[in-house]
């Protein structure tokens, strides 16, 4: 009997807050009868959501204890309330912990993203600068060794530069994103 009352509160209980007046009254409505009628079953109703405060399965605002008299009083679920029967709180703290791999997972993922993008961006703008040095190169020692490829070389000098950009954005973006979660966490 007293499951199916509790099954009845957090079924009439929301994510909202929601008045305790309200919620006894769909609770006797659900349970009507199958518990004594008048104040009996108000009060039995008001002792199971105050057992139900007390285990953390529903949130509650205001005096509870006596929500016949006070105004304001509401109740919402919980966090462990919203979850199935079936999940305890040790697999609502693997799911936690789950969602802080995830996050960490990201991090190297948005520090590689960042670094392909300064690759791509810092290489097409040095590509041009290097073949344009390459042709002045090419003008001023035309008989030299080096100016059938100089074109090559200049743009592997460009693309050395752009990967060096892009390992140094890389990193910056990894250790910036590790710094911003240390101080949200102590925040």
């Amino acid at each position: 009997m007293a499951t199916q009352i509790d099954e009845a509160i957090l079924a009439a209980v929301g994510d909202r807050w929601t008045k305790v007046a309200m919620v006894i009254a769909r609770t006797a409505r659900a349970l009507h009868g199958e518990l004594p009628s008048g104040d009996q079953c108000c009060d039995e109703i008001s002792q199971h959501i105050q057992a139900l405060v007390a285990d953390g399965q529903l949130a509650a605002r205001g005096n509870i204890k006596d929500s016949r008299h006070q105004r304001g009083s509401a109740l919402r679920r919980t966090l462990i309330a919203t979850y199935d029967k079936s999940c305890s709180r040790q697999s609502i703290k693997g799911i936690m912990q789950l969602r802080q791999r995830q996050a960490t997972m990201i991090r190297p993922l948005r520090a590689i993203a960042a670094g392909i993008v300064a690759l791509t961006l810092s290489f097409s703008l040095l590509r041009p600068v290097a073949e344009v040095c390459a042709v002045l190169v090419r003008r001023r020692w035309p008989e030299a060794w080096f100016s059938s490829s100089i074109v090559l070389y200049c743009v592997f000098l460009a693309a050395v530069v752009s990967l060096a950009a892009a390992v140094i954005v890389g990193r910056y973006t990894f250790k910036r994103s590790a710094g911003s979660k240390l101080v949200s966490r102590a925040g």
